[in-house]
């Protein structure tokens, strides 16, 4: 995994078969395709999560690899995630969106 920001990472696989060599490779998050190297925002996703990583060999062996992961958040970044939404016009109601903001 390579980190963007605190809450933005990407997922990058290193596969190798020296015998018969990798004919296909998938990831999943959350069983929802992947495409490798996109960035995976996490903000505001609170919860477990899962990763599912299959490859397959030419010789049609194939290795299965999930990894689960959870995501916390704090009040500060709440707080920025908040503020976030907000500069990025997420908040569609100004009252709901000054009343957040004069929270922060």
């Amino acid at each position: 995994m390579r980190r963007k920001t605190r809450n933005t990472y990407s997922i990058t696989l290193q596969k190798l078969d020296r015998l018969s060599g990798v004919a296909s490779s998938s990831i999943t998050v959350d069983g929802n395709p992947y495409t490798e190297g996109a960035w995976l925002d996490w903000a505001g996703k609170l919860g477990p999560h899962w990763i599912h990583v299959t490859v397959t060999d030419i010789a049609g062996n194939k290795t299965e690899v999930q990894f689960n992961l959870v995501v916390e958040t704090s009040i500060q970044s709440v707080i920025q995630l908040v503020k976030r939404y907000a500069a990025e016009g997420q908040i569609h109601n100004p009252a709901l969106q000054q009343l957040l903001i004069s929270q922060c």
